[in-house]
C-alpha cells in the first residue's frame, strides 16, 4: 500500500553503482550481520546509492524546473572507491551504519548541483557526507564493540567509474520507501 501524502514528489539525487561494487556492499553487509552487534535494516542491494542532494517534497512545475536545470550540468565522469565505514549522527546515538565513496570529484560535482538549483529549491543547511548508507540500526547491544569493529573492518580497494547521476523519486509505503528513476543525467 502507497501512502499519498499529496500532489507533490518526493526526490533526490542519487549516484547508482556497478554491479562490482554492489557486490562489495553486499559481502560488507553479510560480515556486519555476523558480528550481531545491532538490530535493524540492511538496505537491499536494488537501493544502495550515494545520495548527492535531497530535494524532498516538490510539485510538478518545480520537478520541471528542476529537471531542466540538471541537464544543464556538464561535468566529466570521474572514478571513487570505497572507504572506511561509520556511524550516524555519532557513536553515541548510532542510528545508520555507514560507508564513505571517496571520489576527489564528488565535493565539486555536488556543488554544481547545488548551484544549479538554488533558485528552485531551498537546499538543505547540512554540509555533503559523501555516504552510502548500509543499515538503519533500531537498538545497539554493545556500542564500543560495534565502532571497534567498524574501524577495524578491512575493506577491500573497489572502485567504480560514475559515468551518471539520477534524480530519483521515492515513494513512502507501509513495507518501505521504494525508488523510481525519474531522469539519467550523463557526465561527459
Amino acid at each position: 500500500m502507497i501512502v499519498k501524502r499529496s500532489s507533490s514528489e518526493r526526490l533526490f539525487i542519487a549516484i547508482e553503482f556497478s554491479e562490482h561494487l554492489i557486490d562489495e556492499l553486499v559481502t560488507i553487509q553479510q560480515k556486519l550481520q555476523k558480528l550481531q552487534l545491532f538490530e535493524g535494516k540492511f538496505v537491499v542491494s536494488e537501493q544502495l546509492h550515494l545520495t548527492l542532494k535531497f530535494i524532498g517534497e516538490i510539485d510538478e512545475q518545480r520537478k520541471r524546473m528542476v529537471q531542466q536545470a540538471l541537464r544543464s550540468i556538464h561535468y566529466p565522469s570521474f572514478e571513487g572507491c570505497l572507504g572506511a565505514l561509520g556511524v550516524l549522527p555519532n557513536e553515541k546515538y548510532i542510528r545508520i551504519v555507514w560507508i564513505d565513496f571517496i571520489a576527489d570529484a564528488l565535493n565539486t560535482l555536488v556543488q554544481s548541483i547545488e548551484d544549479v538549483l538554488r533558485p528552485i529549491i531551498q537546499l538543505e543547511e547540512r554540509p555533503f557526507l559523501s555516504h552510502i548508507t548500509l543499515a538503519r540500526v533500531k537498538r545497539v547491544y554493545d556500542k564500543n564493540a560495534l565502532v571497534q569493529n567498524l574501524s577495524g573492518m578491512q575493506i577491500p580497494k573497489v572502485c567504480c567509474k560514475v559515468s551518471e547521476f539520477v534524480l530519483k523519486k521515492s515513494e513512502l509505503t507501509d513495507k518501505g520507501s521504494i525508488y523510481y528513476d525519474v531522469e539519467r543525467y550523463f557526465l561527459v
